[in-house]
């Protein structure tokens, strides 16, 4: 239940009360007190006083206790009221912290117009606080976005280049391979242009439904295979049933792009690179592994490539799992929402 506010004015006007009562009642106890005791020592003293002089003993009495009070007064009520404007520094605290864009929390007790600052000034700290973390977790993120998407324009960007020095190189090239080259360039250069889109607008993604996706995955296996089959020795198995999905296939291509980039960069020439795509319970499953090249240092990867291929699972409510061991290097992609 909230609090029914008071005004400090009445809390005020509240201490003065009970300072001018307590004033009152000490008054009156020592002019009476007083008294008393004057009458009680004149009498065992045997002393009779005039008239004149007893009124004279009375109003000294009553001057006396009069200051007193007043003093007394005085002080209960600045102790009462230095306690209700006690918040003041904390609240100039509290104000002078937020204007410098720090974290403070004003810890006050009550419900008048002070305290509701006070908790006025922690609402803007905590929101304060709030927005600068939200603010920083979107610079982290648009910051992995870049470096992932920078990462990921590389691979197409070295094919562009391997097959432009290709044609270069090649004066009896025929016009077939001449036309396969050029049409692959132009595939690359299209999907460059759709990652400098992305890195452009921040992201958004371009969901197509597929009714067999296994024909798409089946494309990005032979890609994946072309791709590396002038170096390396691959096999891959494709156990997959007709089955009906939603993808973005620039995210699908960057996840096998990040995987060759991987084995041109990592794997040793000598073994064999590994490619299985499956279902497992209604998830698709995309595997790969290879032997590591003995040249590799444990300082020569980043991790990058990984990273993007873990951040284009998670859109899928998936995740992908890396294990190296004995020299190996395996990764599993798994996808679950595609549906």
């Amino acid at each position: 239940m909230t609090k029914k506010r008071k005004k400090l004015s009445l809390e005020i006007l509240g201490d003065l009360a009970i300072s001018f009562a307590a004033a009152i009642a000490l008054f009156l106890f020592l002019f009476f007190a007083s008294i008393h005791i004057a009458d009680t020592y004149l009498f065992l003293q045997n002393i009779e006083l005039s008239d004149i002089d007893y009124d004279y003993m009375i109003s000294w009495i009553f001057s006396l206790g009069l200051i007193i009070s007043v003093a007394v007064y005085v002080i209960i009520f600045l102790i009462l009221l230095g306690k209700r404007l006690s918040d003041i520094p904390k609240i100039t605290k509290g104000i002078e912290a937020l204007r410098d864009g720090r974290e403070h929390r004003v810890e006050v007790e009550g419900t008048n117009e002070l305290c509701e600052l006070a908790n006025s000034i922690n609402y803007l700290s905590e929101t304060q606080r709030r927005v600068r973390s939200e603010e920083e977790a979107l610079m982290k993120e648009k910051e992995e976005l870049i470096r992932s998407l920078s990462h990921d324009i590389r691979t197409p960007l070295t094919s562009i280049m391997a097959y432009s020095e290709l044609i270069a190189a090649q004066s009896d090239i025929s016009e077939e391979d001449r036309r396969e080259y050029f049409a692959l360039i132009r595939k690359k250069s299209e999907q460059i242009k759709e990652l400098t889109d992305i890195l452009l607008d921040g992201g958004s993604r371009k969901l197509e439904y597929f009714e067999d996706c296994r024909l798409l995955m089946v494309q990005l296996a032979d890609e994946f295979e072309y791709s590396l089959e002038d170096t390396f020795k691959v096999s891959a198995n494709i156990n997959l049933p007709s089955f009906p999905g939603s993808f973005d296939p620039g995210e699908l291509q960057r996840i096998f792009d990040n995987l060759i980039s991987n084995v041109r960069k990592y794997a040793d020439p000598e073994g064999e690179i590994s490619l299985s795509i499956s279902l497992e319970c209604c998830a698709l499953a995309i595997c790969q592994s290879n032997r590591v090249s003995a040249a590799v240092g444990k300082g020569d990867s980043y991790g990058i490539g990984l990273k993007s291929i873990r951040r284009i699972a998670q859109l899928y409510g998936g995740r992908a799992d890396v294990k190296k061991d004995n020299g190996r290097f395996e990764i599993k992609i798994i996808l679950t929402d595609f549906s």
